[in-house]
């Protein structure tokens, strides 16, 4: 193309010259300019340039856009071309069709102009540079190649930007390109920097004053995320509460006031909602504590029909219809149903919470429950979020959010959130109780806290944690006593301490008994035989504790002192109040606290009395008498089982219930019979579940189910 116009215009140069006849300076350059004598013709131009200033600026501009002379500069010949077009459009009209005979008119001038637009741009490509591009774009404001040298040019830039750390390089490309094809991309690259170098600082307060700055950043949820975060260090109640005051417009707002109603209302008791709605009246769920509050307020109990579970409430209306294997109690709002061999947990609307997809499962308790799959055992949440990964080969239930747990290396400790608190190299270890906890290695145990700080070391072969900060301790073979902080209470001299009861612990010397005090001083001297074992026998109950000698049994009180002579065979339940049961001649009697004898031995087996009522077994069957010896209910019975001082179960082939009259009050016909909270009875047969209201005497069944009761 350029080439095209630059041979057109010489050609109309060359005409026009050759009709000019003794032609003057101006008329003398264009003719050496013709016959590419650039000298003489630059000569004559500039000697001229003063009186016609068009068209010297025409020739002037061709000179040096010419290529084929040492002249040759594309900024001179723009600027005389500027010039010509600039000088023509003052020309009177008379003036310009003179010159119009050098060839040198608007459109020669444009086509010129466009000429050395073409070849300055060219010129820009081949340095191809921020400031080439630049002063190509300043000298030719309307050239139709500007966009395109702006757009090389912020190419250029943004290409050195990349090649710079921060966000700061980028927020100023846009700030100096406002009008860059780049601008987007540039402004993309920016907030994503930006956003990484908060992202490196993990620091509330920088994600905080990151949200007041920029509050239109497409991260902008994601910082929200970790101000939620960084706000909760201990996922307490107060922390949520300061989230939520602090940052009224998060998104995260709902979940902290869930995870509050999720802490504060643990057990789910109706108790507890009614009082988290007390304390929480701007809590924004209000329609769904409600129904919660009315669910949880209702009881549900389990019933079978034909074979499966479902649950009613205690009006016998059915809640959740019979379609399960199996079903326990509500714990939390949840119930642990099995179906097909699996188990899960259901809500009291009858949804299914947690997918049965476990081979074993707990209730819940604080939130969590522990459970397992594919013989391994984890913890999950009430919506079914992992808490505990499933790796275990037991876990045991928390204490204070620590809980034993079992791996194939050995025993240790998790966290409530899943971590590991211990190595899992203990080779037996218990669980937490008034916050310590024993474990062994290598044959030898400690005594830790909850911090998991030895406080007694593995230099013991057994350790027993008892009353006040007491330690039951054996060392190589002899047992002694020592407190938590390792003092010695008492020697290790003993072949056997007990646990303490009644403030005195059982000791073993030799083949004798006796009984230590806390302080480790001689409570009851140690002068007695035991010919079963002295953890069934030496326990102190209400004061007094068995002692044997001679093969017979008597009692003696915390002081030691005999309150019954050891002339029984056995005898049990001892109280001043009741008469109890004592042994003689393989058969049982009764006696009162002052030990005479009220009932002759003639019972096979005997219970204590309990208001004026004693169960009984003679030769081959259980009944019920009073202190008189009088059967209240005739010895034929396979086994009688007190509910409550006048209500009895009852088995005779199958379980039912009588009065202290022998009325019957449920019939013979039940598998099993159990007592439930709130005063019921639940009764079990082959096909079908319900329920006895004892209170009120009356069944509780799902309301079309009453045959067979």
């Amino acid at each position: 193309m350029f080439k095209f116009l630059r041979l057109s215009l010489v050609i109309l140069l060359l005409l026009s010259l050759s009709s000019i006849a003794h032609a003057g300076k101006v008329e003398r350059a264009f003719e050496a300019l013709s016959i590419y004598n650039y000298f003489k013709a630059k000569e004559l131009f500039e000697k001229k340039w003063e009186k016609n200033k068009t068209a010297a600026s025409f020739g002037l501009s061709i000179i040096y856009g010419r290529n084929d002379n040492p002249f040759y500069n594309l900024d001179s010949a723009h600027l005389f071309i500027t010039l010509a077009a600039s000088n023509f459009t003052t020309l009177e009209e008379k003036r310009k069709q003179k010159i119009k005979t050098f060839g040198v008119d608007s459109t020669a001038i444009e086509r010129w102009n466009d000429t050395i637009d073409a070849k300055s741009f060219q010129q820009a490509l081949k340095v191809n540079s921020v400031e080439g591009y630049e002063k190509y774009m300043l000298a030719y404001l309307d050239s139709d190649y500007r966009d395109k040298a702006e757009e090389l040019r912020d190419s250029l830039v943004y290409s050195s930007v990349s090649n710079k750390s921060g966000s700061g390089a980028f927020l100023a490309f846009v700030e100096s390109y406002p009008n860059s094809h780049l601008k987007s991309e540039a402004l993309i690259m920016y907030q994503r920097l930006l956003f990484e170098e908060l992202v490196a600082k993990d620091d509330l307060i920088a994600y905080r004053n990151f949200l007041k700055q920029h509050p239109s950043h497409p991260d902008i949820l994601a910082v929200e995320d970790s101000v939620y975060v960084k706000s909760l260090e201990d996922r307490s109640i107060q922390e949520y509460r300061n989230f939520i005051d602090q940052n009224p417009t998060n998104q995260n707002v709902a979940k902290a006031w869930r995870s509050i109603y999720k802490l504060y209302t643990a057990d789910y008791s109706a108790e507890t909602i009614k009082n988290f709605r007390a304390k929480f009246p701007d809590y924004p769920f209000k329609k769904e504590l409600e129904k919660d509050f009315n669910l949880a307020n209702e009881t549900f109990l389990p019933f079978k029909s034909n074979g499966l579970w479902g649950f009613m409430n205690e009006s016998g209306a059915i809640k959740i219809a019979a379609q399960y294997d199996f079903v326990e109690y509500f714990s939390e709002g949840l119930a642990i149903a099995g179906l097909h061999g699996k188990f899960g947990y259901i809500n009291k609307l009858g949804d299914i919470v947690v997918p049965f997809e476990f081979d074993e499962v707990n209730s819940f308790k604080n939130g969590i429950a522990i459970g397992a799959k594919n013989l391994y055992f984890g913890i999950i949440d009430r919506a079914n979020r992992s808490v505990v990964p499933f790796k275990y080969d037991f876990i045991e239930p928390f204490y204070q959010e620590i809980a034993l747990a079992a791996r194939s290396s050995g025993y240790g400790y998790i966290s409530s959130e899943g971590k590991e608190l211990t190595s899992f190299d203990f080779s037996y270890a218990s669980d937490f109780s008034n916050g310590y906890a024993t474990v062994t290695i290598e044959g030898k145990m400690a005594v830790l806290d909850t911090l998991f700080q030895e406080i007694i070391p593995f230099h013991f072969t057994k350790l027993t944690l008892s009353e006040d900060s007491i330690v039951i301790a054996q060392g190589d073979s002899l047992f002694g006593l020592i407190k938590l902080n390792g003092d010695t209470i008492l020697d290790f001299q003993y072949h056997r301490i007990d646990d303490f009861s009644n403030g005195l612990a059982l000791v073993q010397k030799g083949d004798k008994y006796g009984y230590v005090d806390k302080k480790g001083k001689i409570g009851i001297p140690i002068m007695y035989t035991y010919s079963s074992p002295a953890s069934i026998w030496g326990k102190f109950n209400n004061g007094f504790a068995k002692f044997q000698r001679n093969g017979k049994f008597g009692l003696i009180n915390a002081k030691g002192q005999e309150v019954a002579p050891s002339i029984f065979e056995n005898l049990k339940d001892y109280n001043l109040t009741d008469l109890f049961p004592v042994k003689k001649q393989d058969k049982w009697g009764f006696a009162n606290g002052d030990l005479q004898l009220k009932i002759k031995y003639i019972y096979t087996a005997a219970e204590r009395f309990q208001s004026g009522l004693a169960i009984v077994k003679n030769d081959t069957a259980f009944g019920l008498i009073n202190e008189s010896a009088e059967w209240l209910i005739q010895p034929k019975y396979e086994s009688i089982k007190r509910i409550s001082d006048s209500i009895f179960l009852v088995k005779l082939g199958a379980w039912g219930i009588l009065n202290e009259q022998e009325e019957i009050i449920l019939p013979f016909i039940y598998e099993s019979i159990q007592t439930v909270d709130g005063g019921l009875l639940k009764l079990v047969t082959v096909k079908k579940v319900v329920y006895f209201s004892i209170k009120d005497n009356q069944f509780i069944v799902p309301k079309q189910m009453t045959e067979g009761l």
